[in-house]
């Protein structure tokens, strides 16, 4: 019938609707999301590796930064093989710090037991408990 006579108003009234309708509904998700991933998702810990040292084939040497915190905060540390396969892995605990300047960073160095030769050793991730 479309084909023949024609649409009628009221079909085109109803697409332009549910077409605002779809398109409010996708704005309010993309606003929710941007708000939980920028104040709700936890502290911004910013850390770095500074070095590392291959002390043996059975342990290594990872040197870090990490900004001080008001909460524990955990740090994965990884030892890389030859081929970029992990050798080490140890996960540290960081008591909270109170600091009248959060953007200073804290040194910290940790020994990681290896089950062959290292050649690389990274700081992998920082997260909350």
């Amino acid at each position: 019938m479309a084909q023949r006579y024609g649409r009628s108003p009221n079909d085109q009234q109803r697409n332009r609707r549910n077409i605002t309708i779809a398109a409010i509904a996708l704005g309010i998700i993309f606003l929710a999301f941007a708000i939980y991933s920028n104040f709700l998702s936890g502290p911004n810990i910013q850390a770095k590796t500074t070095g590392y040292e291959i002390t043996s084939a059975q342990q290594a040497v990872v040197r870090y930064q990490v900004t001080p915190q008001n909460q524990d905060i955990v740090c994965a540390l990884k030892v890389l093989n030859q081929s970029f396969a992990v050798v080490g892995y140890r996960e540290v605990t960081i008591p909270a710090v109170k600091s009248a300047s959060g953007s200073q960073f804290q040194n910290y160095e940790t020994k990681v037991n290896t089950t062959e030769l290292g050649v690389s050793g990274l700081l992998d991730k920082c997260f909350t408990k």
